[in-house]
């Protein structure tokens, strides 16, 4: 299965340095880009660390989003928002599936924590996050600027408290992964592992 991954210290609750409350500004100073390099993944890559790669992915199409949103202004074109947006949408589905149907699903099998455990906790913030999107796709065209920004914010907000919980549980699961379905989750994830195309 490869290098066991890098243990995680922190308990549930930690709050990381990656995904500081300075983080919900959503500003470029705040969190990094990183680039294309640090994506690509390597033999000795661990699940653990692709799944944080994702991560990283999902915070820069946030940082893309509201950048294009205060630069449209009220009157601006949003089709190009839109799409970033979209594609949001499409791999935080995609993140969000491999976990519930690989990873959280294998750690309750052997585990036997289902309706209690902290996996159940991660799959409800899953329906809420899902829904947040779900419901900004609805108002995208016509809310104002600063509704936007505010749902936008409201919606990272949970998603950077969500990120410090489910990063705890990345190491948990693949060390219960069978070889089968380390690589399977790997070959999911890997073509969507790549940084957002600057706009």
């Amino acid at each position: 299965m490869g290098e066991s991954p890098k243990p995680h210290p922190a308990p549930l609750g930690h709050t990381a340095k990656s995904r500081s409350a300075s983080a919900h500004g959503l500003t470029r100073s705040a969190r990094s880009t990183p680039s294309a390099s640090s994506f690509a993944p390597t033999v000795d890559t661990t699940l653990y660390d692709t799944m944080l790669a994702q991560h990283r992915i999902i915070d820069q199409l946030l940082v893309q989003l509201r950048q294009l949103i205060l630069s449209q202004g009220e009157l601006g074109e949003r089709g190009p928002s839109r799409r970033i947006l979209l594609r949001l949408q499409k791999t935080l589905l995609s993140h969000i599936e491999l976990e519930d149907t690989i990873l959280f699903r294998e750690f309750e099998a052997q585990s036997g924590l289902l309706e209690e455990g902290p996996t159940a906790t991660l799959r409800r913030e899953h329906d809420v996050l899902k829904s947040r999107i779900a419901e900004l796709l609805v108002v995208w065209k016509t809310a104002s600027i600063a509704v936007l920004l505010r749902q936008l914010a409201a919606f990272d907000a949970l998603y950077t408290d969500h990120c410090r919980r489910e990063d705890v549980m990345y190491g948990i699961c693949e060390r219960l992964l069978s070889p089968a379905l380390h690589a399977e989750a790997q070959r999911r994830l890997t073509p969507a592992s790549k940084p957002p195309k600057s706009r």
